[in-house]
């Protein structure tokens, strides 16, 4: 098990994964993704220039998509890329409680987001 001081560390190395993330029928704003049962908060923010066709999954620390995370997710739009910012902090508080996050659980979940 991972204590959530190292999930916490482990969050931010996501953080500019340029991935193949191509959401089914995302649109722009926020999005809902189950995984495991929870609801999931995915924010969209379509690239101005799409011409690259590049996506990234953004994952902010544990305060989720809100403050400086918005303007990094608008700021990656506006470079041609497609940016979902995954609300971390909603996660978090999701799957933490009596038990804490494998970092297997944490990687399966990201997997399945991305898709």
């Amino acid at each position: 098990m991972v204590s959530l001081a190292k999930l916490v560390a482990l969050v931010p190395i996501i953080l500019l994964s340029a991935i193949a993330t191509r959401a089914q029928n995302a649109k722009p704003g926020k999005n809902v993704v189950i995984v495991r049962g929870q609801a999931q908060k995915v924010y969209f923010y379509p690239a101005v220039d799409a011409a690259l066709h590049r996506a990234v999954l953004f994952a902010p620390g544990d305060r989720g998509c809100e403050g400086f995370a918005l303007t990094i997710s608008e700021r990656l739009a506006k470079s041609g890329y497609d940016t979902y910012c995954f609300d971390t902090r909603r996660y978090l508080e999701s799957f933490t409680g009596r038990t804490v996050l494998s970092t297997t659980e944490i990687a399966s979940d990201l997997n399945q987001i991305a898709r």
